[in-house]
């Protein structure tokens, strides 16, 4: 491992931006591609929104680790929640409780944290809570399509804008 941050944070909304930034702050100090560090910032801002909106944790504080090995990046967000089981989430698109209890469709966050880590697992906390695992290679092979590398596609008819995956 070349560094690691660790961050004990409120479990508050204003606490996912603290991490996120703090993150990719990290990150970009470190030389890290920008790509990637776009991929890990995203990553870690969804695993900590959830830690924050879903653990109804009696110990109010989530924790992050950040770790840099030399062709990888892990990122754990670990609550001290209720806990769940990946086979009980709702369906995406469902509608679900927000910040401040209020209703919201969403659903579409761990499909979207798969699709831009290369790998993702979830064990349970002891004595109670989640711990998410994220890792991101800092080498991406060549041949995988970044999730959010969209161009203007060539031959676009006048005036027309045409979106290709790259």
């Amino acid at each position: 491992m070349i560094v690691a941050l660790t961050l004990d944070l409120p479990g508050e909304a204003r606490c996912v931006r603290t991490a996120r930034l703090m993150g990719r702050t990290l990150l970009e100090d470190l030389q890290v591609q920008e790509t990637v560090a776009e991929d890990i910032e995203f990553v870690l801002g969804e695993l900590c929104a959830n830690a924050v909106r879903h653990a109804q944790a009696t110990h109010n504080r989530f924790f992050v680790r950040i770790e840099l090995h030399p062709d990888h990046v892990n990122v754990v967000v670990e609550d001290r929640g209720q806990g769940f089981d990946t086979q009980d989430v709702a369906e995406p698109g469902s509608l679900r409780s927000d910040f401040g209890g209020e209703m919201r469709v969403g659903g579409f966050g761990m499909g979207l944290v798969r699709a831009f880590c290369d790998k993702l697992e979830f064990e349970r906390a002891r004595p109670q809570g989640t711990i998410a695992h994220a890792e991101k290679s800092l080498c991406p092979p060549s041949s995988a399509p970044h999730p959010l590398a969209y161009g203007f596609g060539e031959g676009s008819s006048s005036g027309g804008v045409s979106t290709t995956l790259h």
